[in-house]
């Protein structure tokens, strides 16, 4: 009697579980191969391409994309705490100081304050303008 075609699936699967479980230890080696010959085509073509990389990316941080991953980059290492769509919100929204507000002159008068006692959720106070971030107006 002929398998019907929800039984062939079945068995498929089935035979196709068992045969992972059984290979199992080879896909890992062959994946740690694979993945060793990949890091080092990519270490030869940084290496043979090593200026023409730089160059692009010296281009590319002078473009808004580039300027707005830098400070993104860069609110990451001084330890902003807050998703990513929140750091674009923040990155674009703001042209005011949030406590004063007065319009920013240019992005350098721009400053991100952030609660450093917070370290485990989202830590951001607002944007300032220069003169007010050296104030500290949230310190009463």
């Amino acid at each position: 009697m002929p398998y019907t075609e929800e039984e062939k699936r079945e068995r498929k699967k089935i035979a196709d579980k068992k045969y992972r479980e059984k290979n199992k230890e080879k896909k890992k080696e062959y994946d740690k191969s694979i993945y060793e010959k990949i890091k080092e085509q990519k270490k030869e073509y940084y290496q043979k391409n090593k200026e023409k990389i730089k160059e692009y990316y010296k281009e590319y941080h002078k473009t808004p994309q580039g300027k707005r991953f830098n400070s993104i980059k860069n609110w990451k290492n001084i330890g902003i705490i807050c998703d990513y769509q929140h750091y674009y919100k923040i990155y674009l929204q703001q042209t005011n100081c949030y406590y004063c507000r007065k319009e920013f002159k240019n992005t350098k008068d721009r400053h991100l304050d952030h609660n450093h006692s917070i370290t485990d959720y989202y830590n951001v106070r607002g944007i300032l303008c220069r003169s007010c971030n050296i104030k500290d107006v949230y310190k009463i």
